[in-house]
């Protein structure tokens, strides 16, 4: 199956959840079991297997490339977003949340399968190095700028070495490094449950989805901003300024996906968790996973051609 051909079925899992959820097909708490059944086990395992690698230099160097593209790359986003939103016709809270889902992109349920399918378990491993940036600095920078305040950072940051996804990154490494190979048995159950997360994902995020009207006059502005810097103008940007600094493919083509990704489905949650309002944070997730349908796609035929 062609690419585009192979995306579009990812998402029409997407649109299966969303259809799912509108019609009750599940009970009402069953995304967030579902969340948590791919936080907690299947991504995790999958992370694990697909660093169950011989150690090579050159995946090595593309893994230390890829911590400083995400790490950079992020910083410069988080700028470009607190600059661009004193422009906005938003209230306060809305502009926190406009730079924060400009900043923070779903890779986990989104960035993950894509880098999956195009790259099999180097992708993953390359994928959970990016995340494991965004997921620190989203937790820490990302914290602040919803709340107003640094109270409580230093225990999320502390949280953040409970998180399975994380545990299993380090195991990972530690098990790359050392040139340590799984037991077969263990790698097999492990990577027969893992392979369920790129569809266990994408059915989660049409279960999440969900459109609420702001009622912000310049919502509707601001949320064309939002798609359009990061859905396009963010990977482009990205994808012209870097083909010539010398990045490994692999890490080259994972900063891309990882860039090109909708709003992290976290933006409502946090949103509502720290400022106490969603509505606008949902909207923006709404209409960029969306979208992102048919940019993806487009992004990865425009990177095929360099």
């Amino acid at each position: 199956m062609e690419l585009t051909g192979s995306i579009f079925v990812l998402f029409s899992i997407i649109l299966i959840g969303y259809v799912a959820r509108k019609i009750k097909l599940l009970p009402d708490h069953g995304a967030d079991v579902l969340v948590r059944l791919i936080l907690n086990i299947t991504l995790p395992l999958l992370i694990v297997v697909s660093l169950n690698l011989p150690y090579e230099p050159a995946l090595f160097a593309a893994m230390i490339q890829t911590a400083v593209v995400a790490t950079v790359a992020t910083a410069v986003i988080i700028l470009v977003a607190r600059l661009l939103s004193r422009r906005l016709p938003l209230d306060e809270v809305e502009k926190r949340q406009w730079q924060f889902m400009l900043v923070f992109g779903n890779v986990t349920f989104i960035g993950y399968p894509i880098c999956f399918l195009l790259l099999g378990e180097p992708g993953v491993f390359l994928a959970a190095v990016f995340d494991m940036v965004q997921t620190v600095l989203m937790f820490s920078y990302g914290i602040v700028l919803l709340s107003g305040t640094r109270r409580g950072i230093g225990r999320q940051e502390l949280n953040l070495l409970k998180d399975p996804v994380i545990l299993a990154l380090i195991l990972g490494v530690i098990l790359f490094m050392g040139n340590i190979s799984l037991p077969q048995p263990l790698e097999e159950s492990f990577s027969l449950v893992g392979s369920t997360t790129t569809a266990l994902s994408m059915l989660a995020v049409g279960l999440l989805l969900e459109f609420r009207r702001s009622h912000s006059k310049g919502a509707e502005a601001a949320l064309a901003v939002l798609v359009f810097l990061k859905l396009l103008v963010v990977p482009l940007l990205f994808v012209f300024i870097s083909k010539d600094l010398g990045i490994a493919p692999n890490a080259w083509l994972v900063s891309v996906i990882m860039l090109s990704v909708p709003s992290g489905i976290l933006s409502t949650v946090l949103s509502v968790k720290y400022t106490g309002e969603g509505r606008f944070a949902a909207q923006g997730v709404f209409w960029t996973h969306l979208l992102c349908i048919l940019t993806i796609p487009l992004l990865l035929r425009l990177v095929a051609l360099f």
